[in-house]
């Protein structure tokens, strides 16, 4: 009887990408099917201490 009842729904999951900037270099994107997260560009770190 579930099965009947379920047949006729649609349970597609609808993805997204978001995206995004940093300053003027760095760029970002989050594809919501994949789950990956991507960041790119470039920036000059004068204080980072390792």
């Amino acid at each position: 009887m579930l099965l009947s009842v379920t047949a006729g729904l649609d349970l597609t999951a609808f993805a997204e990408t978001y995206s995004g900037t940093c300053g003027d270099n760095v760029t970002c994107s989050l594809d919501t099917e994949t789950g990956v997260l991507t960041i790119s560009g470039w920036v000059i770190c004068t204080d980072m201490i390792i």
